[in-house]
């Protein structure tokens, strides 16, 4: 946000450029889907670098309380590119997007 008030002139100051990074989704691994209905609890920030097996997200099941929450892991390392907003998440739901760094 800042660059672009810079750029547009709105704000003075040098721009914050940073290197392109390029990524990679080669296959199926990369998405994963929400297997249940719940509260979902993110375990990792976008733009965050993960591991193979990392947790990335808790789905807390909200009509059972004291339920043990579905826990799901990173397929492969990479970066975490995209993730379900906030709040309830339903079974089929888009949970996270795991990209390779190439």
């Amino acid at each position: 946000v800042r660059n672009f008030l810079i750029h547009a002139g709105i704000l003075q100051g040098m721009l914050d450029l940073r290197p392109t990074l390029d990524l990679d989704m080669p296959d199926g691994r990369c998405y994963i889907t929400c297997e249940s209905n719940g509260l979902l609890e993110m375990k990792v920030d976008l733009g965050e670098d993960v591991s193979k097996g990392q947790l990335l997200a808790e789905v807390h099941d909200v009509r059972r309380t004291g339920s043990e929450p579905e826990a799901y892991f990173s397929q492969l390392d990479g970066i975490l590119t995209a993730r379900h907003a906030p709040g309830l998440i339903g079974f089929g739901d888009s949970l996270a997007v795991v990209a390779e760094k190439v």
